[in-house]
């Protein structure tokens, strides 16, 4: 049912995707794993030979197997479904790169990992000098040098942190900062537990100043604030990729409905629009129902009051309604 009945406007045509889930969308990934774990699960029992590891994140697998079952490897993976076909790549000089760590096939047969950068790897991280909160900065080199510890065997430290220290130094950072921050990562690491507490995090927009007060105050109640940028590329570089929602589908609202004598109602409502029954109140003369249905149904006579449904308008929260003479209303039922 989900697969089959994916579909999106945009510039007022209706499109049906012809396969797959859409981007974007939250049963996508959800859809994506499953379907992953059933093809691994049928490819592996196919196999006449046992594999001596097997790890996959999403759709990436590393494992190991014979050279002359290389080819019936990739044959009983990409028989599962023509819509999903693998390629392979072998190790070479024995090494291997898997997302982020490289492995490197040991003489004695174990396995040693590497962090791992591609040969696009630019060396940029979030610069020292951006508008961002500190606790950001810090954290850069806080989640990197955790990457280290946790990716690359301890023979191979020494030299990524020198790497990781000259790359943060083009990045603004001060070195001093740089090995504060390394080394009390390294602490932490080691003598973390299971047994920490959760943190209670709230997303505030980021203001230089007022966020810093703001972060000081939900301390107070262990509540830590995450600043976010508003100003990103998304906003300036990419068109729309479909058609937003009609007003009167849009639902768990505030909006104002005008009535021809220039009145505005202003009401509230967790339903659509379209399905919010003040016209029905209306038409059963129910002036009980709202301050609407009341200016309606109570009218003076010689007078008609008819509701613009055509027009409602949907406000923010913080908004108000420029029209000084207004009914206020709210329909959450």
């Amino acid at each position: 049912m989900v697969m089959e009945n994916c579909t999106f406007s945009f510039n007022g045509t209706i499109y049906e995707q012809i396969f797959g889930s859409p981007m974007g969308s939250p049963m996508s990934r959800v859809i994506a794993d499953l379907v992953m774990e059933k093809l691994e699960e049928i490819s592996i029992s196919k196999l006449k030979f046992k594999l001596p590891f097997f790890s996959r994140f999403v759709d990436d697998v590393t494992t190991s197997c014979p050279d002359n079952k290389i080819d019936e490897l990739k044959d009983v993976f990409n028989s599962y479904s023509s819509d999903i076909q693998f390629t392979i790549e072998v190790e070479n000089d024995r090494k291997l790169p898997f997302l982020d760590t490289l492995l490197i096939r040991q003489e004695n047969g174990l396995v040693k990992t590497d962090w791992y950068h591609k040969k696009t790897w630019s060396g940029r991280y979030l610069n020292f000098f951006s508008s961002l909160p500190f606790s950001y900065k810090k954290n850069t080199i806080s989640l990197l040098t955790d990457k280290i510890l946790k990716l690359a065997d301890p023979e191979f430290h020494s030299a990524n942190f020198q790497l990781l220290t000259d790359t943060l130094k083009k990045n603004g950072y001060p070195e001093r900062l740089i090995h504060t921050t390394i080394n009390s990562t390294k602490r932490k690491v080691k003598y973390a537990t299971n047994n920490e507490t959760k943190t209670k995090f709230v997303s505030v927009p980021y203001v230089n100043g007022a966020f810093e007060k703001i972060q000081s105050l939900f301390g107070k109640y262990d509540i830590k604030v995450v600043g976010k940028g508003d100003n990103n590329l998304k906003k300036h570089l990419f068109s729309k990729i479909k058609d937003a929602v009609p007003i009167i589908h849009r639902s768990n609202v505030i909006y104002r409905v005008t009535c021809s004598c220039g009145l505005v109602y202003v009401g509230q409502t967790l339903q659509f629009l379209q399905k919010q029954d003040h016209q029905y109140h209306i038409r059963i003369k129910d002036s009980k129902h709202s301050a609407l249905c009341d200016h309606v149904v109570n009218q003076e006579p010689g007078t008609q009051h008819i509701v613009d449904w055509d027009n409602v308008t949907i406000l923010p929260p913080h908004r108000k309604s420029p029209t000084k003479k207004r009914h206020h209303g709210n329909d959450s039922h």
